[in-house]
């Protein structure tokens, strides 16, 4: 996973949620380089930031 602010590769997750309604699993994400916060989410065999 890279952050998307400064393509560091070094991020940790720190919380993870379902939302079965949409059909996703969420998975937030902060930046250990530049503290950037951001979600990434999968869900019917795709992913997207």
């Amino acid at each position: 996973m890279k952050c998307p602010y400064c393509g560091s590769e070094s991020v940790e997750a720190v919380k993870s949620w379902e939302m079965p309604r949409m059909g996703y699993r969420v998975t937030h994400y902060r930046c250990k380089n530049c503290g950037g916060l951001f979600n990434h989410y999968v869900g019917r065999g795709k992913s997207s930031c």
